[in-house]
């Protein structure tokens, strides 16, 4: 479920990511890879992660998202590939090395929003989010950002957070 939808201006973050497309239902993997990833280059440049990890989806069609149906969503999860950026906040800047790419998260106004609970809903609250830029005449950039706010493994699913940060275009 989607909590308290509003707009916010962000600053720039360094951070360290690790590129990659792959297919929907192998999204979980590319995390686990690229998480790893994005740490291992961080402490081997000295510097330190900040918070939790995130994971940016790139090239996001949002007209089209919004009217599929459940049936539609479950074929894209099966076929369609994903364009992402998986990676770290981190104390100060991290030059790039190897697949880890040292880069910022852009300043600027995004729209934010919680998702609370199992992540295989959290379309339901891209919907709501959509739904609301479209009522407040609000136009979405072509990425998001979905920022882990809380460990699964430390607490029950349905109190999970993951914050989402969608930039104004």
């Amino acid at each position: 479920m989607a909590d308290n939808i509003a707009i916010e201006e962000l600053e720039s973050r360094p951070v360290v990511e690790v590129a990659t497309e792959t297919r929907l239902w192998r999204v979980p993997k590319a995390l686990a890879q690229g998480f790893a990833t994005a740490r291992s280059h961080i402490e081997s440049e000295g510097a330190e992660v900040e918070g939790m990890p995130f994971a940016r989806y790139l090239d996001i069609d949002w007209q089209s998202f919004r009217g599929k149906g459940a049936f539609a969503q479950f074929l894209d999860v099966l076929t369609a590939k994903q364009k992402m950026r998986i990676g770290m906040f981190t104390s100060g800047p991290v030059p790039s090395g190897g697949s880890a790419i040292g880069t910022q998260i852009a300043a600027g106004r995004y729209v934010t929003t919680f998702h609370r609970g199992a992540y295989h809903k959290v379309g339901d609250t891209y919907r709501r989010v959509f739904d609301w830029a479209v009522d407040h005449d609000v136009k979405l950039a072509d990425s998001t950002i979905e920022n882990y706010v809380d460990d699964p493994s430390d607490m029950p699913m349905a109190e999970v957070r993951t914050r989402i940060w969608i930039a104004v275009a």
